[in-house]
């Protein structure tokens, strides 16, 4: 009976680590518009901790410094409010009392940085 479970939970094992590889080839297939890159890097203060932001916080980032520090370039609401739609439609964000980054929105992150790294 211990062989029988032991099988199981090694193709669950399986299973599952076949499934987090295919999200993964998708992530780094599939890059994500510079908008909604730009926002998820914005959820990172400078220690690199993530901290929950609330539409106004992240309407008066620059969100050009983060690739020119000369830019002052600030967003539109209708700018911001596509690349929140965007990013939340794709799961990469949720709303509580503020917006807060998502596992699966740090894990596209951490992808798109790598891709653009290596591109």
């Amino acid at each position: 009976m211990s062989e029988r479970s032991d099988e199981r939970a090694d193709y669950e094992y399986d299973r599952r680590r076949e499934e987090r590889a295919e999200e993964q080839a998708e992530m780094f297939a599939k890059p994500l518009s510079p908008d909604v890159f730009t926002l998820l890097r914005l959820f990172e203060n400078h220690r690199g901790i993530d901290r929950p932001q609330n539409w106004y916080d992240l309407k008066q980032n620059y969100h050009g410094q983060l690739d020119d520090p000369a830019s002052r370039e600030c967003w539109t609401a209708s700018r911001l409010n596509r690349a929140l739609d965007e990013a939340e439609g794709a799961g990469l964000i949720e709303y509580s009392d503020k917006w807060m980054i998502t596992t699966k929105g740090l894990e596209a992150r951490k992808a798109e940085t790598v891709r653009r790294t290596k591109a």
